[in-house]
């Protein structure tokens, strides 16, 4: 089998932005059978969120409250094709304070499902 020719984007931004969203969900015209990129209304959600501070929160609960607006259970009316799904983990990198915030299975109000880990 040889090497393929695809090229694999992970992230969203439109052109004059400083930030970009990274997620899971191709996003490449033409990708899907249907037309319908399956996930680009999550990361249109989220850009929504970012773009009126240009990507600057406040802080890791502005951060995850924004990532639980798409919580993949809890809000599968809003978006394609994500019905009976789970939203694994969400995670936030604060690079000022080199921390990382990671939820488990939707649980962003619950402190047991709350890792948080400090860099140096």
């Amino acid at each position: 089998m040889g090497l393929s020719a695809r090229t694999l984007n992970v992230s969203y931004t439109k052109p004059g932005e400083n930030f970009q969203i990274a997620s899971n969900y191709i996003i490449k015209e033409g990708y899907y059978p249907n037309g319908i990129p399956y996930g680009h209304d999550i990361n249109l959600y989220v850009h929504d969120k970012l773009s009126p501070n240009n990507g600057i929160v406040k802080d890791v609960n502005e951060a995850m409250n924004i990532l639980s607006g798409v919580a993949r259970e809890k809000h599968a009316d809003k978006f394609e094709g994500i019905s009976g799904e789970r939203t694994v983990w969400s995670v936030v990198y604060n690079l000022s304070n080199k921390t990382v915030t990671f939820i488990d299975n939707e649980k962003y109000d619950e402190d047991n499902y709350k890792l948080e880990f400090k860099f140096n």
